[in-house]
């Protein structure tokens, strides 16, 4: 594309002195600038005819123009002309050779018509021109074909036309119009090709297509510009936008309005949160394993050589997908860097068939791992924690848990995702709904995920608050519950069901039952310092607990104490040790190996020798049948 002329200068207006009847030998005319009669061409022929008319008939001719410092810059040479000299038109339809004075520019062509009165010279058939851009290269010359050509001599300004060809060991050009301005210096720093541009690079064998390309150079580089919905393509990367921007000396390449860019993809970052085959995407089979950037303005900068795009930057409704596993990411900005990470700026958010994210800054990199920071917002889904305080006495009702469209959405002031961990930090607030219901709450200082593809296990640290929303059982009874402490953690089975909970530190739990044949609610609460809880595979119910330090346990106006407690659903007692009380409206007992409670029924056992105590207003035979009534396991 880097091609141009030098133009011959002819004005209008000028008087020739032409020599009358046959002429057999050589012979010229001068051209001068009437303004300041500066010589700007000499016309120059061998032999001639003068035709009554005004016509002269010369075998060959030659133009020679100059610059005002009286440098040669065209010659032009041609064979059997005619020189009107009422028109001031030399034409001829025989072989033309045109050439810059300082021998870089060489241009052939056949037929051709030159207006003397505006410098403008057409060349109809067979045109071809070699240029040599830069007078010390040693590089092969430029080569630029065509059906035509237009130019005004004048302007240094030369239209090629038709079926335009431009061959250079760099690439190939084709387009329907080439327009090439030459500068004062001599070299190429205006070109432009118009209508049907497709640029070939061999270096790389990637292709350009384009309605309008244009090469400049100016004080501030090297620039090619390419307009026209361009689209790009160097078969394992692509791009297309409204318009192309190359800054060839920082080898900086920018995609400008409704941007299209796709590149092999080297990174996975939040696509890290599924399983491999876990994609609901039908992307075409080019578009497999590639990442696909879409934004107002794309800025890549290119590698020395052949090589991976070094850096990438997008801004104004930046869109990323990963077209195989469908994640899509949104932004206002977006960069990605050498070292392998991908930032997202300016409201961004991402999501991934049924997982989403966002806050105010989301990156992601090779390593698959990924960060948000600020206001971070994170939903994925959940499979078994719809109830994280689980559990009831036997007979509660509690139906199977229900395991789809159950999801997990948390937000706090950072996320951070490696080694299959996630970990959210400050103020962390959780909610567990499945649908539109909501299903509990979780607010912690600090929370730990281990995610392998699903949840597989939580962790909360500092001031854990659990709250389960009501629930109804299949008796009808309504059961909400809370738990608070230091840490809890929870893990999960492989089939996504809660199957282990654990709580340390100032444990607080509470379940409020409604039953439909009372009008005031009952509440259950059990406090200690250590608690471990085993789940049933079938439903939601505590199957075995343990419970350490400092145990007391309240059921309404019943309350019991001891060292340790131990609860299992098969006979649903709790059982207190070392050190057990157990205080009753009616009384107390006390000084047992072990008591039991039956949450339940209100009744108390034990085992080895205990105390009773009762109040006098209390003593009945009621009260005691009540307190001493047997029990499996108890030991009067």
């Amino acid at each position: 594309m880097w091609i141009t002329l030098l133009g011959v200068v002819l004005r209008p207006g000028l008087r020739a002195q032409l020599p009358g009847g046959r002429v057999g030998g050589p012979w010229s005319i001068e051209f001068r600038d009437p303004a300041d009669n500066h010589l700007m061409s000499v016309l120059k022929g061998n032999r001639g005819n003068f035709i009554p008319g005004g016509e002269v008939q010369m075998a060959t001719a030659e133009v020679q123009s100059f610059d005002r410092a009286g440098r040669t810059n065209l010659i032009v040479f041609a064979t059997n002309c005619a020189y009107n000299l009422n028109t001031k038109v030399v034409r001829s339809a025989d072989a033309l050779r045109v050439q810059s004075g300082d021998g870089r520019l060489i241009l052939l062509g056949r037929g051709f018509s030159w207006w003397q009165t505006n410098s403008l010279i057409l060349i109809s058939n067979d045109v071809r021109t070699t240029v040599q851009r830069v007078s010390t290269a040693t590089n092969p010359p430029l080569v630029v074909e065509s059906r035509r050509l237009e130019a005004r001599l004048d302007s240094n300004v030369v239209e090629f036309l038709d079926a335009v060809k431009v061959r250079d060991p760099e690439m190939d050009l084709d387009c329907g119009r080439l327009v090439v301005r030459r500068g004062p210096e001599g070299d190429l720093d205006d070109i432009r090709a118009l209508g049907g541009v497709h640029i070939l690079n061999h270096r790389d064998g990637s292709t350009l297509e384009a309605e309008e390309a244009w090469y400049r150079t100016d004080a501030g580089g090297e620039w090619v510009e390419l307009s026209g919905q361009p689209r790009w393509n160097d078969g394992s990367r692509s791009a297309e936008a409204r318009w192309f921007l190359l800054d060839r000396a920082a080898n900086r390449f920018q995609a400008v309005g409704d941007a299209r860019i796709l590149l092999p993809r080297s990174f996975r970052g939040l696509a890290a949160l599924g399983a491999a085959g876990d994609s609901t995407s039908a992307a075409a089979p080019a578009e497999q394993g590639m990442v696909e950037l879409l934004a107002g303005l794309v800025t890549l900068q290119l590698p020395p050589t052949n090589g991976p795009v070094r850096e990438v930057t997008a801004r104004t409704n930046v869109v990323i997908r990963l077209p195989a596993e469908g994640l899509e990411g949104h932004a206002e900005e977006a960069e990605y860097r050498p070292d392998g990470v991908v930032r997202l700026r300016g409201t961004p958010s991402w999501t991934w068939g049924d997982r989403s994210g966002s806050g105010d800054l989301i990156e992601f990199s090779t390593n698959e791992t990924f960060r948000i920071e600020g206001h971070a917002f994170l939903r994925l889904p959940v499979e078994g924690l719809e109830s994280v305080l689980p559990g009831g006495p036997p007979g509660a009702g509690d139906a199977p848990l229900t395991l789809t469209n159950t999801f997990v959405e948390v937000r706090s002031e950072f996320v951070d995702y490696r080694d299959q961990w996630i970990r959210f930090g400050d103020s962390v607030q959780a909610r567990c709904a499945r649908g539109v219901e909501l299903l509990g709450t979780l607010s912690s200082r600090e929370l730990l995920v281990a995610y392998r593809n699903r949840v597989e296990g939580v962790t909360a640290r500092g001031d854990v608050q659990v709250e389960q929303s009501p629930t109804t059982g299949t008796d009808g009874r309504v059961i909400a519950r809370t738990l608070a402490a230091e840490e809890l953690t929870a893990t999960l089975a492989p089939d996504g069901r809660l199957r282990e909970l654990t709580a340390h530190g100032s444990v607080a739990g509470t379940q409020t039952t409604q039953r439909p044949d009372r009008s005031r609610p009952e509440e259950g609460r059990l406090l200690c310092e250590d608690l471990h809880a085993w789940l049933a595979p079938d439903t939601n119910r505590v199957d075995r607990l343990e419970a350490t330090g400092g145990v007391r346990a309240t059921l309404d106006t019943r309350m019991a104490w001891g060292d340790r407690a131990d609860y299992a659903a098969g006979d649903g007692l709790l059982r207190l040790s070392g050190s057990p009380l157990v205080l009753l409206p009616e009384g107390r007992v006390l000084g047992a190996d072990e008591l039991t409670l039956h949450p339940e029924t209100g009744r108390v056992g034990g085992r080895g020798r205990f105390r009773t105590y009762w109040r006098p207003d209390s003593f009945d035979t009621n009260a005691l049948r009540v307190l001493n009534a047997p029990h499996p396991g108890d030991h009067p």
